[in-house]
């Protein structure tokens, strides 16, 4: 996935911030994995998580004498990300695509008539 988490200028962005999925993003995985890393960038739960994350990969850093060990974690790390991000681009295309097929029926509006 992009680290670009910026919005493009052409693309519909909802209320709360988020992109608006539409079949163009969701057919081309650069577009997507902008969109998923925006939505994963917007989540608190996922911030701190990130936050913890560095913190931990210091306190291994600081233990790990060889330069060629380190590599190693990065590496393996790098490859989980990696995989992480492909993952969350298919759930979400797998997602989008079941809410076509499987649509929720329209919610009425607040307040109106019983």
């Amino acid at each position: 996935m992009s680290d670009d988490t910026a919005p493009t200028t052409d693309r519909e962005v909802r209320d709360d911030g988020l992109p608006a999925l539409d079949p163009s993003i969701v057919e081309d995985d650069e577009l997507l994995g902008v969109a998923v890393d925006q939505v994963i960038h917007a989540d608190p739960d996922a911030r701190r998580r990130s936050a913890e994350i560095v913190m931990y990969q210091g306190f291994l850093q600081a233990i790990v004498e060889d330069a060629g060990t380190w590599r190693l974690v990065l590496e393996i790390e790098s490859r989980t990300s990696e995989r992480w991000a492909d993952l969350s681009v298919a759930i979400a295309r797998w997602a989008f695509e079941h809410g076509r097929r499987f649509p929720l029926p329209p919610t009425p509006p607040e307040g109106g008539a019983s």
